[in-house]
């Protein structure tokens, strides 16, 4: 049954992919030196439809269309976990309302941490080394790199960037 979901998923999230592309596409790409505001959507796009391919790739023998059959039987009592997914989307609004006062580098921090230990992250090290790398290099590569202004928040402002 996941499998038969992986497979709709991955094809409707290739469709989404395709027309985020194609609508990016009615905008000047830019160049190099000044990318333009149909850059983003092509690479975003482009990310979005490979990664849908590898779902129905993998999606593809489970539900007997690549010549490898298995039984996709739906367990009855099956049990769904919506708590990890609804407790990230709560946390995303979270995020969304508390980014002026905690800033862009703590907020991003906390979701992406938040995000790792909801979806199976074992240990601590790990988690907060991939959470403090995301939150920093991100905010090095948007605000000092591309002088995008973010966030700076009250509770722990950044040395260097616009505010």
């Amino acid at each position: 049954m996941q499998k038969r979901k992986d497979l709709i998923s991955s094809l409707v999230l290739i469709a989404l992919g395709t027309g985020w592309i194609l609508h990016g596409l009615q905008y000047p790409m830019g160049s190099t030196e000044l990318p333009g505001p149909g850059l983003l959507p092509l690479i975003s796009g482009g990310i979005l439809i490979l990664l849908s391919t590898q779902l129905l790739i993998s999606a593809l023998p489970a539900v007997g269309i690549m010549g490898k059959r298995e039984a996709v039987v739906a367990i009855e009592g099956e049990k769904h976990e919506y708590g990890g997914p609804l407790l990230l989307l709560a946390a995303a609004v979270v995020y969304l309302f508390t980014l002026e006062w905690t800033g862009y580098t703590v907020n991003t921090f906390l979701l992406v941490l938040l995000g790792i230990r909801v979806m199976g992250g074992r240990g601590w090290a790990v988690p907060l080394l991939v959470a403090a790398g995301t939150a920093i290099i991100t905010y090095l590569l948007f605000a000092v790199l591309l002088n995008v202004p973010l966030p700076q928040g009250q509770l722990v402002p950044m040395p260097f960037g616009e505010r």
